[in-house]
């Protein structure tokens, strides 16, 4: 899954942390988004992507952690951005029904777009998080890739193949 790039202001150099501000909403365009499963032949199982509140986490241990012109010499940073925008955008999905057509918001509030690999299998395919989902009884387990970035040119974070978990929320 090919990485994609997106500004996000945040602080640099100091000694304190990276600040994760929320994602711009020209990023979450929602004039792109819509449901996929209108002019699929796959069907989707509505006992396995089932309606309703989503939380979601992100487990960067898996990934596959790259920098773009940080100036650091580790990736502790980019791991601190990547969790933020993670744990504080995109930690709750919500999926609904419109008819028979699958409508999936996530961040919460936002379309996203995303194609239908099988009844119980889909791809996000809009920004800022690339993910490939699989549902099993309302719950899904996958993968993501992503990258945030700073208002200074070039300098980036990047997580392949992080690990993926969305929980019915209660």
């Amino acid at each position: 899954m090919k990485a994609f790039a997106f500004a996000l202001a945040a602080a640099c150099g100091g000694s304190q942390g990276p600040v994760t501000p929320p994602v711009p909403e020209n990023v979450l365009d929602p004039s792109a988004a819509g449901s996929a499963t209108a002019g699929s032949a796959i069907a989707v199982d509505h006992t396995c992507i089932v309606a309703g509140g989503y939380a979601v986490a992100v487990d960067l241990k898996s990934a596959t952690l790259t920098q773009g012109d940080t100036g650091m010499s580790d990736t502790q940073w980019c791991a601190s951005m990547l969790a933020g925008v993670a744990t504080q955008q995109m930690s709750s999905m919500m999926i609904r029904y419109d008819g028979d057509a699958l409508a999936i918001e996530w961040p919460a509030g936002h379309l996203a777009t995303f194609d239908v690999l099988g009844p119980c299998e889909i791809a996000i395919t809009s920004q800022p998080m690339l993910s490939h989902l699989e549902f099993a009884a309302g719950s899904a387990s996958g993968t993501t890739t992503f990258t945030v970035g700073t208002q200074h040119q070039g300098d980036t974070c990047t997580a392949t193949n992080a690990a993926l978990t969305v929980t019915r929320a209660p």
